[in-house]
């Protein structure tokens, strides 16, 4: 049976949709216009150990929540669409059903999620992003399904295997394509993430495709209960060493927080300019500096243009307004307050935005 699956995908019929795989939970819809849909694109520099490539096409951009693994929507100049709703991008249809963060993730955030549902050239894909299993509404709303993209990994950290299967037969899609997974070809992390072989073992019907591109025809969707594992993009790379090293004195560092203040600041800086363009690290440096030189860290990161996250972006502006308000310089500490207003997600950082900047402007 496999042998005869990897035979059929070696001859396609006309592509509908051609589907690519960058890594994680990043994917790339191409129409057969040759427009191109960018869903869930990483952060380079924090927690996989791999990077998402530089000028990857992108004619529009899906995020499904907002964790630094999802949306890394910032690397492109595309119109970003994350919100439900019915929308038409181009030649992409495009339903997106809320629902909601599986395993407890995304508090910060209201643990709000969106599974979107594209359909181009009469083949229709779902994207869970990391939701879970769908209610009898969900369902109806997403529809017939023909590709389903699920977060599965051998340590269940976002989907149980119940829950796999729950979905597979509440939307009976004729390809599961799994994501969000360690790829140790590429890096050892992260380590709350496994491997995928283990759970491919155990499914009937599994292809493992050689390109991370696949064009899908109407032949490939005639049977139904198949899983294809695709590769990475062969321009996805591990992390540099400096950054590896970096990651490892952050982590040495931050274990001596509570312990040895001094060595503390010592393994951050080490691990700062190592990397000084990984706002993560600067963050972590600057917020046991003085307001002085917490200041100049902090600057010069925001200042420099990088790929950083939104999260750590938002949260170095904060900490600089902070220092910032112990200069004497509240109104510029709330013009960093207000930055983080106009862009954060996250209820913790708005709720203490709105406070800094009121007590500032008031003094």
């Amino acid at each position: 049976m496999r042998l005869v699956a990897a035979l059929l995908l070696t001859l396609p019929l006309a592509a509908q949709v051609t589907i690519e795989y960058v890594a994680h939970a990043a994917f790339v819809l191409e129409a057969v216009n040759g427009q191109r849909l960018v869903i869930d694109p990483y952060n380079s520099e924090r927690w996989l150990g791999y990077t998402f490539p530089e000028n990857v096409p992108a004619d529009f951009v899906l995020v499904t929540h907002p964790h630094y693994d999802h949306d890394a929507s910032y690397y492109f100049r595309a119109p970003v669409l994350r919100e439900p709703g019915e929308y038409t991008l181009g030649a992409f249809r495009i339903l997106g059903v809320p629902a909601k963060h599986a395993g407890g993730f995304g508090a910060e955030f209201g643990q709000k999620s969106t599974v979107f549902v594209v359909e181009t050239g009469g083949v229709r894909v779902a994207h869970f992003g990391d939701a879970g299993p769908l209610d009898a509404e969900q369902v109806k709303r997403v529809g017939r399904v023909d590709v389903v993209l699920l977060p599965i990994d051998g340590d269940n950290h976002i989907l149980k295997p119940a829950q796999i299967e729950e979905i597979r037969k509440q939307l009976k899609p004729s390809i599961v394509v799994p994501m969000h997974y360690q790829l140790p070809e590429l890096s050892d992390l992260p380590d709350s993430l496994g491997p995928i072989e283990p759970w491919l073992a155990q499914q009937p019907n599994v292809t493992r495709l050689r390109t991370n591109r696949w064009p899908v025809g109407a032949r490939d969707l005639r049977t139904a209960g198949q899983v294809w594992a695709f590769p990475p993009s062969p321009e996805v790379r591990p992390w540099p060493v400096r950054w590896q090293q970096a990651w490892q004195r952050r982590a040495e560092g931050l274990a001596q927080k509570d312990r040895n203040r001094a060595e503390a600041v010592r393994l951050l800086e080490a691990a700062h300019l190592m990397a000084p363009e990984i706002s993560v690290i600067a963050y972590d440096y600057a917020s046991l500096l003085p307001a002085a030189r917490a200041i100049e860290v902090l600057t010069r990161v925001l200042s420099a243009g990088g790929r950083h996250d939104f999260e750590y972006t938002e949260r170095a502006h904060l900490l600089l307004a902070e220092h910032l308000a112990t200069q004497g310089r509240g109104v510029e500490a709330a013009e960093h307050c207000q930055l983080v207003l106009a862009t954060t997600e996250r209820l913790d950082l708005r709720r203490r935005a709105t406070a800094l900047a009121a007590k500032f402007l008031r003094e």
